[in-house]
């Protein structure tokens, strides 16, 4: 059985995904929303397909004030850092941050929800 829930809804004409994480029994621990213009298409696509994320963009991105092309390494921290200290939200991250282990269940939207797979949403919807 799951400790958390983390459900996903997706608004398409105020371009924001919210998220809002709740205890197994059904209680609302904490909530944050997402304003999808605020990153590349890029970028989100890496939070669902990090692999091809990172195989493509290697060596080939330059962050901020950076001289040298990023490495994996980077790009990973890149997302980490994206979707940790940003998308989630203190209170989320707090959450999950328990000193135990825990099982936390992903509730994405469905098609009938929304007329792209949730990547593409991300990417498209920013624009």
């Amino acid at each position: 059985m799951a400790d958390y829930e983390l459900r996903i809804e997706t608004d398409t004409a105020q371009k924001v995904a919210r998220l809002k994480l709740s205890r197994a029994d059904g209680s609302h621990v904490a909530a944050n929303e997402i304003a999808l213009r605020k990153h590349s298409a890029a970028l989100w696509e890496g939070l669902f397909d990090t692999r091809r994320y990172v195989e493509g963009y290697e060596g080939a991105l330059l962050f901020d004030d950076q001289t040298e092309p990023a490495s994996a390494g980077m790009l990973l921290q890149r997302l980490g850092l994206l979707l940790g200290e940003e998308e989630l939200g203190e209170a989320i991250v707090r959450a999950l941050a328990e000193p135990r282990r825990q099982v936390l269940v992903v509730r994405l939207p469905t098609t009938d929800e929304i007329d792209l797979p949730l990547p593409s949403f991300f990417g498209v919807m920013r624009n």
